[in-house]
């Protein structure tokens, strides 16, 4: 079930029976079916933030009432809708502690999963916001593993490891091509250790062998490039690995040799 047609499924309870306010709006008291209707309203105009204010006055003034839950969970909507993040968040959570029975509250999880996710891509995937997003929908999967939206939640959390490696790999060539091999390998190696499924691992290896290389470090960078060879034989980076420790390799072969010497004496 997607984020639209839950919302909608929850309007039509309301309905039969009918959110954060602003703090300066005064309190007017008024029957819980005129406050739903007067938030549906707004909903189906387009105006969010107006309809999740509507919603929160539900809750203010009906806390006890079993219609509390689902204007919170439609305020937090309509906050999405309007892209409001934030606040969306901050009434999720809300919700969260308040009502973790609620028969919403696997959606509850997800939705603010989703705020997070689509946050990112409204700003160019800030790193932040990417790792509270998949720490939001790895939560859903604890909790509810045989949901709905559980399923979901899967595949948007292998778009974010994803996403959160290639910001390292780009962290990376970033001081591969300042010549700071030092940052360079201690960023390739934790993305090794951090990653291993990624699909940029063997050009990490790559990148190690190439620092080492640099640093002096060539026994240990042969070491990486076996490992490299053995792990991922047909990629293109061990193609390159290879020749690159090939060209090196009288290096490698004259410091052994000298070494021998030194053990001889």
């Amino acid at each position: 079930m997607n984020l639209s047609r839950f919302a909608i499924m929850l309007c039509v309870c309301c309905v039969a029976i009918a959110g954060c306010s602003q703090k300066e709006k005064p309190y007017v008291e008024k029957p819980i079916r005129d406050l739903y209707d007067e938030a549906l309203n707004f909903y189906k105009n387009g105006k969010y933030v107006d309809a999740a204010d509507a919603f929160d006055e539900v809750e203010r003034q009906y806390p006890s009432s079993s219609w509390a839950a689902r204007a919170q969970i439609l305020s937090a909507y309509s906050l999405y809708k309007a892209q409001k993040f934030d606040r969306a968040i901050s009434t999720i959570d809300t919700f969260i502690t308040l009502h973790p029975a609620s028969p919403f509250i696997c959606y509850a999880y997800y939705l603010r999963g989703f705020c997070y996710y689509t946050d990112i891509q409204a700003a160019l995937f800030d790193r932040e916001s990417a790792e509270a997003a998949l720490n939001s929908f790895e939560e859903l999967m604890r909790r509810f593993p045989a949901s709905e939206y559980a399923y979901d939640a899967k595949f948007k959390c292998n778009f974010l490891r994803e996403h959160l490696a290639t910001q390292e790999m780009v962290a990376g060539r970033f001081y591969m091509n300042k010549k700071s091999y030092v940052g360079a390998l201690k960023t390739f190696a934790s993305f090794v250790e951090q990653h291993p499924q990624s699909c940029y691992v063997p050009e990490a290896l790559y990148r190690i062998v190439e620092c080492k290389i640099a640093l002096g470090l060539s026994e240990s960078a042969r070491h990486t490039a076996s490992f490299l060879g053995h792990n991922f034989p047909k990629s293109e980076w061990y193609r390159l690995c290879y020749e690159k420790i090939q060209k090196f390799a009288p290096y490698v072969t004259q410091a052994r040799n000298v070494r021998s010497a030194d053990k001889k004496k």
